[in-house]
């Protein structure tokens, strides 16, 4: 265009002058060449930053349709889940529907083959219908069946007919069982969608480029912690080591900045990209102790401690129903799923709901299990608790004890379950201790100010010593038998030293 534009004003411009005949055919070939050499010189600069045939505008173009896909895919999920949960709801009583249902089957079966069918329900449609009407509204309510309705002297096999009845309700009644069973399965549905579609958006999140240098950038994520990508290599004879690096760059920025883990620790003369972000305030060392009722070969409890990338330390723990192998796998089935949707993105209330979902949905299994969550932000000293049927969780401070208790029962026994959640701030030098049922069944009158005045006893700061302490005090009111597997997770939070 601008080669065009040139050529125009150029050819305009001899016009101007007194002898242009002269100069205008030079003046025509310029401009034809001024305007072949732009557009081939175009041709080559758009083929060199062309990456795989596709544009970098076309790159940007075609990622911003990407999300827009998938928005569209997350809202056609949350409707589809909508829909499912405008359909009929549990019927936690018999409606007309059922009463009239109940009266054809008599009507329609048992007295199908009778010779009075004709005088009863034919001509005294009516006063047949209403009168059977009235004894199942009396089965439904568990009251007596009256004997002198006028049926019972019209009806030729009137208690057989009642045993009939008796028979249909509770077909009713079980039908109606399976109908709510139908729509316990429909929930788990419309959590499964409406957790798709928050994993979806989820995906679409960009962590905001608050710099357009090419060899770095220094992005927000969503928590507001800084990260900063570079591109490096080592211009000097020796390698460089990552730590090195963070060093140099947190005395720039101003804050201390830390190599995220899964980079490579030492840099050479080839290129690499590093990843670095803030730096947690606090660093958490941990201790577990366990044991195993006497008599069994695995322990019904199970555990686990993840490391989030984004500076989040969350410790779980599950103790499944009974003891031996069976509670053993019911518990270890709850902790890896907890792990494994927990790194798929879902929010903790949400992979909770998808658990005990799945937990119902078991036939016949009796999968029970309690659930307990302890969810840290390293940044902040914030922590976020869980609980389902669990047993207390205790924050141990420098001069008391903090108590969160729990009254749900545990998950896999209804399909609605109550999440029990709560939020406390945690300090430099205090403990988090998580405990099973086992710890306290068997302590003075299940008594849980016992438990806290045997934590107040122990005078350390070494979790697996504090652990340790616990599980042997604990043991000793048992004279050192387990009635029970138990077990002990203590957490320590401390501050890091800048």
């Amino acid at each position: 265009i601008c080669s065009g534009a040139t050529m125009v004003v150029n050819i305009a411009g001899i016009m101007l002058l007194p002898a242009y005949e002269k100069y205008m055919f030079s003046s025509v070939v310029e401009s034809i060449i001024v305007f072949s050499s732009a557009m081939i010189f175009g041709k080559m600069v758009h083929s060199i930053i062309r990456v795989n045939d596709v544009s970098i505008s076309d790159i940007g173009t075609e990622k911003r349709r990407d999300i827009k896909r998938i928005h569209e895919c997350a809202d056609s999920f949350v409707k589809l889940a909508k829909t499912f949960k405008n359909l009929p709801m549990y019927k936690e009583c018999f409606t007309d529907d059922d009463l009239n249902y109940m009266c054809i089957e008599m009507a329609d079966g048992y007295c199908a083959g009778c010779g009075k069918m004709s005088l009863c329900w034919d001509r005294d449609y009516y006063e047949t219908a209403r009168d059977t009407a009235e004894i199942f509204k009396n089965v439904i309510n568990n009251n007596e069946i009256d004997n002198n309705l006028a049926l019972s002297h019209k009806c030729i096999n009137y208690p057989d007919y009642i045993e009939q009845i008796t028979r249909v309700f509770e077909k009713t009644k079980l039908n109606n069982s399976w109908y709510n069973r139908i729509l316990e399965n429909r929930e788990a549905i419309i959590l499964q969608l409406n957790a798709a579609a928050e994993i979806m958006e989820e995906c679409t999140y960009e962590k905001k480029d608050i710099t357009d240098l090419m060899w770095m950038k220094v992005k927000r994520n969503k928590n507001g912690y800084i990260e900063i990508e570079l591109r490096v290599f080592s211009k000097i004879k020796r390698c460089v080591t990552v730590k090195e690096i963070a060093n140099d760059i947190s005395k720039i920025y101003g804050k201390r900045l830390t190599g995220q883990y899964e980079d490579r620790k030492i840099v050479g003369n080839e290129e690499v990209e590093l990843v670095f972000s803030e730096d947690t305030k606090y660093f958490v060392l941990t201790g577990v102790e366990r044991r195993t009722k006497d008599g069994e070969q695995s322990s019904g409890d199970n555990f686990s401690l993840i490391n989030q990338i984004q500076g989040e330390f969350i410790m779980s723990l599950s103790d499944g129903m009974g003891s031996g192998i069976k509670a053993c796998k019911e518990s270890e089935t709850v902790i890896e799923l907890i792990e494994k949707f927990l790194e798929a993105g879902f929010s903790k209330s949400t992979a909770l709901r998808m658990i005990n979902s799945a937990m119902v949905l078991e036939d016949g299994q009796g999968l029970y299990s309690t659930i307990d969550i302890a969810s840290l932000d390293l940044y902040s000293g914030n922590c976020e608790f869980y609980k389902i049927g669990a047993a207390p969780t205790y924050i141990k401070r420098e001069d008391c004890i903090e108590v969160i208790q729990s009254t749900s029962l545990p998950a896999g026994i209804f399909h609605k379950i109550d999440i029990e959640r709560s939020a406390k701030r945690v300090y430099d030098n205090e403990f988090i201790i998580m405990l099973s049922d086992g710890m306290l069944d068997y302590i003075p009158d299940n008594n849980e100010n016992t438990m806290v005045d045997i934590l107040l006893s122990i005078d350390s700061n070494n979790p697996k010593e504090i652990a340790r302490c616990v599980m042997e005090k604990v043991l000793k009111y048992n004279d050192m038998k387990v009635y029970d597997d138990m077990t002990i997770m203590v957490c320590g939070v401390f501050g890091k030293t800048r």
